[in-house]
């Protein structure tokens, strides 16, 4: 009887912890709820992924794993309710992609060791997409920034809003997806340019087009898409011409990568699991476990991963799908 009161208790007790940490991370995250079955629901999502966090970390602990997780703002959502509001690849059938001319750049070799365009100033401080599908345009964004600061010496942080809202005659959806190939159109034929953030700052939700030619911040003469699937072509473009916008699939594990060398077997190569686009800012080598790695820029906020970041296995059979659908912008007078 005694045993089954103390085990009462510490039930009780377990249980008034987890609420207090669950109230805790409503309060972090703002999170809100309509009802209360609403709450209930995430509740026990954020119970389980914890509970999934909490086995992970201990493997990582024995080094069965190169990555470890955390509690971010997608603990207590699915993957689909996380593929709805933050990512956004909107897709296209596989025979446009394919008629899509590819460019393999002309490059130089040895291709150093490692690459981190961050060291060299080219590349804008983590941003936060928040509830709107707009990857595909931080992905394209951060391209232009980086290819932009790289031929003028000055790094500008360029106005996703405004493809989100300007993009659907060109065949974007706004917040609700969109890919970079009409990003680019759009940049490149219609604009002829992109507007500075701070002349067109960031909203997070569908808005009336406000395009105006006197806050454009950089341009582009033309788009590459590079050659699909060949991780050492996304390495030569990386390691000689800058950030590379590239599109992956973004799967459960990856949406509470915390730190380390992301390797999920899990992950598909293939080009119809890609949901997610994101920035690929440089490479290297993990001393500790040897994995080679991709260094890619998120668009989740510093929350997510190490400050934005996650490093993503490289030469692991195009895990995620990272070198599928890579590309960026030509930007005058810059000739590669």
């Amino acid at each position: 009887m005694k045993f089954l009161i103390l085990m009462c208790f510490v039930l009780s007790l377990s249980n008034a912890i987890v609420d207090k940490e669950w109230e805790a991370y409503k309060k972090q995250f703002n999170k809100n709820y309509k009802t209360g079955a609403e709450e209930d629901s995430h509740y026990n999502e954020y119970r389980n992924t914890k509970n999934e966090i909490l086995r992970h970390n201990q493997r990582f602990m024995d080094g069965k794993e190169s990555y470890y997780k955390g509690i971010n703002q997608f603990t207590d959502m699915t993957l689909s309710e996380v593929r709805a509001t933050s990512m956004g690849y909107g897709g296209l059938k596989k025979s446009q992609y394919e008629s899509l001319r590819k460019h393999v750049p002309r490059l130089s070799q040895p291709l150093p060791t490692a690459v981190d365009w961050r060291k060299k100033g080219i590349v804008t401080p983590v941003k936060d997409q928040g509830g709107c599908g707009s990857c595909w345009a931080f992905s394209v964004v951060g391209a232009l920034e980086g290819q932009h600061a790289k031929g003028t010496g000055k790094l500008v942080s360029l106005s996703e809003q405004n493809l989100v809202d300007c993009t659907r005659d060109e065949g974007n959806f706004g917040c609700d997806g969109g890919w970079p190939y009409d990003a680019y159109e759009y940049i490149v034929r219609v604009a002829q340019g992109l507007d500075t953030e701070k002349g067109y700052p960031y909203k997070g939700v569908d808005q009336k087009c406000n395009f105006s030619v006197s806050s454009i911040g950089a341009r582009a003469t033309a788009f590459a898409i590079l050659t699909p699937g060949n991780e050492s072509v996304l390495q030569e473009s990386v390691a000689n011409i800058g950030p590379i916008s590239v599109c992956i699939e973004a799967s459960g594990n990856f949406m509470s990568y915390s730190g380390g060398v992301f390797d999920d077997k899990t992950c598909s190569p293939n080009f119809d699991y890609i949901n997610h686009c994101v920035l690929a800012v440089g490479y290297g080598t993990d001393t500790k476990t040897g994995k080679d790695y991709w260094i890619v820029k998120n668009s989740w906020g510093t929350v997510f991963g190490e400050e934005g970041y996650i490093r993503m296995s490289r030469n692991n059979k195009n895990q995620c799908a990272i070198s599928t659908l890579a590309s960026y912008p030509h930007v005058y007078p810059t000739v590669y």
